[in-house]
């Protein structure tokens, strides 16, 4: 449980260097980089909930 602590602050890190070679203006890095967090996060917990399903009544 508390790798899950570590997720947030390496993802983010992660998508923030990924954004700065893209880009140039800080804030749109950030914004870039949360939106990605965002919608990485949302993946990862639809695929899991997917998973927990299809095992348990499959």
């Amino acid at each position: 449980m508390t790798y899950l602590l570590f997720y947030v602050p390496i993802t983010f890190v992660v998508m923030l260097v990924l954004e700065a070679c893209k880009r140039d203006d800080p804030r749109q890095i950030a914004r870039r980089a949360a939106v990605n967090l965002g919608m990485l996060t949302g993946v990862l917990v639809v695929g899991s909930v997917l998973v927990f399903l299809i095992n348990k009544y499959l």
